[in-house]
């Protein structure tokens, strides 16, 4: 398997409601009704047995053993990879990274996508830095030892990480609509064009993008609830026809937006005209920081961006 296909189905799973799972029996892989049953190396076999996201099959898709790939366990698995090293600084795009009893995936800019009960129990985004700490939203938790390259994945014309364009990832691009689209921000900071917003205008209307990768957004109306996601594969800038290019309707204000990414952990705030600036939010959910906003309170601006 080519490693751009094996990044982007993990970037996708990370996108959807996973349970850390200590897997026994046969329910490895398996929608358990709410979730994606997976735990850290059964997250890499089973993408590489074929899951494909059936939840008609018992594995998700997934043929157990398939492909020639070994049954390997968490510590097993670090033995049949090749290049293995200790040095972080040269650590590339899809390799394989193992603590004892624990593995995960190197998926570019200081990233690593892991199933873990560290922080939360799901597939996650976690970060590395170059001695092989571990850690998310600041919290460490233990250190990578090993890395290497998995025999399954064709690594051909992979870019070193740290050479991987990290500016041009990170870039979010984003727009509010209060009595007309405003102009598109693509930065996050104190100035006047670091923010989408306008005085002290109700915003009843909010698109975002970025440069590679998928965001998924979410507005909740004031007053009522949240009115369903939207992607932004299908942002178009100014757009005022299309009800899937933003999120929220025109004329009715929000009070809250929630956002996640398929590229790397997503951060954004809300100006409400009662609390100012409100604190940075990280996931996709309706309590705490979950989402951004304070349920009453229209929104008057927004900032959004990627974790650094």
């Amino acid at each position: 398997m080519k490693i751009a296909e094996f990044i982007k189905k993990l970037e996708y799973i990370a996108t959807l409601p996973t349970t850390y799972y200590s897997i026994a029996g046969g329910e490895w892989a398996k929608w358990n009704g709410r979730s994606w049953n997976f735990d850290c190396v059964i997250l890499i076999k089973a993408i590489l047995w074929g899951w494909n996201e059936s939840k008609n099959h018992v594995h998700g898709g997934a043929i157990y053993g398939s492909n020639q790939v070994y049954d390997d366990s968490a510590d097993t698995i670090i033995n049949r990879c090749k290049e293995v090293s200790s040095n972080f600084k040269n650590i590339q795009v899809g390799e394989l990274l193992w603590m004892e009893g624990h593995v995960g995936i190197y998926v570019g800019n200081g990233q690593v996508i892991e199933c873990t009960a560290a922080w939360e129990s799901k597939v996650l985004y976690s970060k590395i830095d170059s001695a092989g700490n571990r850690s998310r939203n600041g919290i460490y938790v233990g250190k990578w030892i090993k890395h290497g390259k998995l025999p399954y994945l064709i690594y051909d014309n992979i870019p070193n990480s740290d050479n991987s364009n990290t500016a041009k990832t990170n870039v979010i691009t984003y727009q509010a609509y209060t009595n007309c689209w405003l102009p598109e921000v693509n930065k996050c900071d104190n100035t006047e064009d670091g923010f989408a917003g306008n005085g002290n205008q109700i915003i009843s209307g909010f698109r975002c993008k970025l440069n590679n990768g998928e965001l998924i957004y979410e507005t909740h109306l004031l007053g009522a609830n949240w009115i369903g996601a939207v992607s932004s594969k299908n942002y178009k800038k100014n757009d005022m026809q299309k009800i899937h290019s933003y999120a929220g309707i025109y004329g009715y204000a929000m009070d809250g937006i929630r956002i996640k990414s398929t590229s790397g952990n997503v951060k954004y705030r809300v100006k409400t005209k009662q609390d100012g600036w409100l604190p940075w939010a990280m996931g996709f959910g309706s309590k705490g920081n979950l989402f951004a906003g304070v349920y009453g309170h229209a929104i008057i601006g927004i900032q959004v961006k990627m974790e650094s």
